[in-house]
């Protein structure tokens, strides 16, 4: 484990382990000042990059929130197997120190998420543990989540399994999708991927707003309409920012795997309704809070959510195959990361602040906006081969690295507090804290590592 007293003899160890990744090993040779091969500088300065960005990103895909270690003894890796597979059954929240709290609720949303890490995970690098934690979440998802009478799927279940929170929370929906895609992509479980489709239809049924455009918040079970709307926030707002932002990954994902004519349709509003709707191109932020109609309800830039649409929304227009629309979302993308560089970074430590109210910054460093930077930062630096973006990408990277990964218990930190010290009294994983963020980060490095390596070697 990566325990203090521990941590350099598991590192050192780590960095034998990437070597044998063809890949991960390839540039960690050609990243060594005492290699004969010497690449162009812009390439070694990515290589220098990449090498360590992979090295901690891969660290933590191996701990997730499981307690996975590095064991020689194949026993010992067993053991540890079957302890991670009787948590996730529970998927309960934990404790800062990764202590089960067996009987509170479980999330749709850390359900869901966890579903999608490890087919993910699974898909990437090939291990059979991977495969055992996927199918299980995928099971326990559809025997406890889906709503087998009305459709949908449920915000929360109680730590026995039935029914706790039954309103149909569209975010919530969006992500079941997200997690049974995935993993019908690494598997070829057709069970998987007709419950993503009957959730699609579902969504479209009931959620979707032909008059104005874009996806109701929440319902009751029935899908009639809720006292209060969404999750969070006042429960004024019909139409949210976020949860467009992630029907857009999750139709994103579907769309490559089901290219039906419907959802190609939908995916498509769904760009435009951002670039038209949500997104205010004067300010480059995006509304968090709106009416059946699209007006605005509250004055909040929300930076970490601005940077995440700056890549999600170029991932989208890439599945769709529109060079055309590719080429008007790479402006969009660009503006977005440029902002949010210009007005919530803090380029002196290398951290994304939360957000501004009202034109006043609120000083809170979060974990999610910093992983979600790392990833658009190196996007941007993929479409313009700028290396202001590659060091911005490293330099967050460094600011987590040195202050939000727990190296004694794992996982990362929520946050840090008014001190700047990690958040130790808040959990690691609940409703929200889920592994998605960050080893959503470590998979989107090491892809995009490896299509950058390809296309070196083809020029």
């Amino acid at each position: 484990k990566t325990a203090h007293g521990k941590s350099e003899r598991f590192r050192n160890g780590f960095d034998r382990f990437l070597l044998k990744i063809p890949v991960v090993g390839d540039i960690i040779t050609r990243a060594n000042p005492m290699s004969p091969v010497r690449a162009p500088r812009a390439w070694q300065q990515q290589i220098e990059a990449l090498t360590y960005l992979l090295r901690r990103a891969l660290e933590i895909l191996t701990r997730l929130r499981t307690p996975l270690t590095l064991h020689h003894d194949r026993q010992a890796i067993n053991q540890d197997i079957e302890k991670a597979a009787d948590q996730q059954a529970q998927q309960c929240s934990e404790q800062n120190n990764g202590m089960p709290i067996p009987e509170s609720p479980k999330g749709g949303v850390l359900n869901a998420r966890i579903l999608w890490t490890f087919s993910r995970a699974y898909r990437l690098f090939g291990n059979e543990e991977y495969s055992v934690l996927a199918d299980r979440a995928q099971e326990y998802f559809i025997r406890y989540f889906i709503d087998k009478e009305y459709g949908g799927s449920y915000w929360t279940v109680h730590a026995d399994g039935t029914m706790g929170n039954s309103a149909k929370q569209t975010y919530g929906i969006a992500f079941a999708i997200y997690g049974l895609v995935e993993h019908y992509r690494v598997t070829g479980n057709n069970e998987s991927l007709n419950q993503a489709v009957s959730l699609f239809q579902t969504l479209e049924k009931y959620a979707y707003d032909p008059l104005n455009g874009g996806y109701i918040e929440s319902f009751n079970r029935d899908w009639s309409k809720p006292e209060k709307y969404g999750y969070d926030g006042s429960g004024v707002a019909p139409k949210t920012m976020n949860t467009h932002l992630h029907v857009l990954e999750a139709y994103s994902l579907l769309y490559q795997l089901w290219p039906d004519t419907t959802l190609e349709k939908q995916l498509r509003s769904l760009i435009t309704l951002f670039t038209g709707k949500i997104l205010n191109k004067e300010t480059w932020h995006q509304k968090l809070f709106l009416t059946m109609d699209w007006k605005n309800l509250e004055n909040i830039d929300s930076y970490g959510h601005d940077i995440e649409l700056s890549w999600l929304i170029y991932e989208a227009a890439e599945a769709l195959g529109d060079k055309e629309l590719l080429g008007e979302i790479k402006t969009v993308t660009l503006n977005l990361v440029d902002m949010q560089m210009a007005e919530g970074w803090n380029k002196e430590l290398g951290y994304m602040n939360y957000e501004s109210v009202d034109g006043n910054l609120i000083q809170k460093i979060e974990w999610w906006p910093q992983a979600e930077s790392v990833v658009a930062f190196y996007n941007a630096w993929q479409i313009t081969l700028d290396e202001k973006y590659l060091s911005a990408a490293l330099r967050t990277w460094n600011f987590m690295k040195d202050n939000l990964i727990d190296y004694e218990y794992g996982e990362w930190y929520s946050g840090l507090g008014a001190d700047n010290k990690p958040s130790t009294r808040r959990p690691k994983a609940d409703l929200w804290k889920c592994p998605y963020h960050n080893s959503r980060m470590g998979f989107e490095l090491f892809v995009r590592s490896q299509l950058n390596q390809e296309n070196n070697q083809k020029q």
